[in-house]
């Protein structure tokens, strides 16, 4: 990981993929519907939001994960993707430059892109990996 949430008053992580060559996979993090699937081209590039819904005991009924910067997309809106699912892919530019995939998880659905830095609220923004560690250890303990 390039990037941790909130490092550089950063909403989400940024990972990149050291040593790419050619096609990497991007794949969903959990079960879900994608809501949103477009090319906003530039350094946005391939946009996917999936929304996931959460047990009936979570603190959110549901919560959403973006990934950005991707080159292209396997997925369009409306499409439900399993964990796991290629969701879309980073290419290497043949720059000295590794591929960059922008990964955020929010809990409030329907929050527009960005700010991609933080304005001082955090409010609907989740740290993406400790909220999936935290729920991946949830859901096979019982």
């Amino acid at each position: 990981m390039e990037q941790t949430f909130l490092q550089n008053q950063s909403l989400g992580e940024i990972w990149t993929v050291p040593n790419a060559s050619g096609e990497e996979s991007v794949h969903a993090s959990a079960d879900g519907l994608v809501t949103f699937a477009v090319n906003l081209e530039g350094e946005l590039g391939c946009v996917v939001i999936i929304t996931h819904r959460m047990p009936a005991n979570s603190e959110f009924p549901a919560v959403e994960s973006l990934y950005s910067g991707m080159q292209g997309m396997c997925v369009e809106k409306g499409a439900f993707v399993h964990r796991g699912d290629k969701i879309g892919f980073l290419k290497t530019s043949g720059e000295d430059i590794p591929p960059r995939l922008r990964w955020e998880m929010r809990s409030r659905i329907g929050l527009l892109l960005g700010p991609q830095t933080w304005d001082g609220k955090m409010e609907g923004w989740i740290g993406p990996s400790d909220f999936v560690r935290e729920h991946r250890a949830k859901s096979t303990s019982g």
